[in-house]
């Protein structure tokens, strides 16, 4: 009795020194495989409060914008239906909005009620409206294709666009009665496209827009003429795009060579929020002292303060069915964030 009883022990001792083992091992594992990048995070404990959730039943809805009352979602691609949702995600119900007549149109579409915007950069196309309004909407073409835009107001808008003689991408202030406004050229580091990808936001609460590099630790603050109010950078050590970019003989236009990607780039930066005095930005980087599970299994949200551009805490927003955030909203204290086919309602306690 006394051997038998023995031998369970020793063989469950093993068996558990085992599995520390090979825990130990997969830990180290992960940690080599993201290796060491310089920088560490503090989390925020009990800074996102829950409040709410909606399961829309679709997993490409993103939010296009709101107000004190309620917040809109537009499927992605779609060409004119809007979800409304409550503040509290208790109440829906379905806006459809009036379109322009132009073929192949394939808008983003923002709202800043009771306006709404479709910006459309490959048919070049602005065009705006009234929500509820009967009245067509008003559509105008601008001079030049673009791959990123946001309104400032039903008659100026921010563009991200190539520029022919500087051979990279710019931001360009447009108004539809007069063209080019004013313009901010992009930090060039390779080859002027692919490098200065980013992200663009306006907050028309402040006035102010945002660009986030997704491939670098940068970001800079504009003013509604384009004029730098500040630039500032992530907590990360990437301060040049490790992208590998290389030129093709164009098939369709002889002597054109197109730029591409050779190998895919590491992105440091997906997205941002701006809220209050603080500016929210979506990381694919682990820091230091990352537990790389919850890394994994979480969408990594650094904090900084608008006011001094300095970091101050981490939040962790977990994955559902294994994807990450893919849209996320401010206003006032509450923090929208739409994972999947979910809208999930945080009161920001920070």
């Amino acid at each position: 009795m006394d051997k038998r009883f023995f031998s369970i022990v020793f063989f469950g001792v093993l068996a558990g020194a085992s599995i520390v083992l090979l825990l130990f091992i997969v830990s180290r594992f992960l940690r080599t495989e993201y290796g060491s990048n310089g920088f560490v995070r503090t989390s925020h404990i009990n800074a996102l409060i829950p409040e709410g959730f909606l399961d829309t039943g679709h997993s490409s809805f993103l939010i296009i914008g709101g107000t004190s009352s309620s917040i809109f979602l537009a499927r992605n691609g779609s060409r004119s239906n809007v979800l409304v949702v409550s503040k509290d995600l208790k109440d829906t119900s379905k806006i459809k909005l009036s379109i322009p007549d132009i073929r192949r149109m394939s808008p983003v579409l923002a709202i800043d009620s009771p306006d709404f915007y479709m910006m459309d950069g490959g048919v070049r196309c602005m065009a705006y409206g009234t929500l509820g309004c009967a009245v067509s909407t008003k559509s105008v073409s601008i001079f030049s294709q673009f791959t990123a835009s946001v309104p400032i107001s039903p008659h100026s808008y921010v563009i991200r666009t190539y520029d022919t003689t500087l051979r990279q991408n710019i931001l360009a202030k447009i108004s539809i009665r007069s063209g080019e406004i004013s313009r901010y050229v992009l930090e060039k580091q390779k080859d002027g496209i692919f490098c200065t990808d980013g992200k663009l936001k306006y907050d028309f609460d402040k006035k102010l827009l945002m660009y986030m590099y997704y491939y670098r630790n940068q970001f800079v603050c504009l003013d509604t003429n384009l004029n730098v109010v500040y630039k500032g950078n992530t907590i990360d050590t990437t301060t040049h795009a490790n992208i590998d970019v290389s030129e093709i003989e164009s098939k369709r236009y002889s002597g054109v060579r197109t730029s591409m990607l050779s190998t895919p780039p590491r992105s440091i930066n997906k997205n941002l929020c701006i809220t209050d005095s603080l500016l929210l930005i979506q990381s694919s980087i682990a820091a230091d002292n990352e537990d790389i599970e919850r890394f994994e299994n979480s969408s990594v949200l650094d904090v900084y303060s608008m006011l001094n551009r300095k970091y101050k805490f981490t939040l962790y927003i977990p994955d559902l069915n294994g994807r990450k955030i893919q849209s996320l909203y401010a206003k006032e204290n509450r923090l929208y964030i739409v994972v999947d086919k979910s809208i999930f309602l945080y009161r920001m306690n920070f």
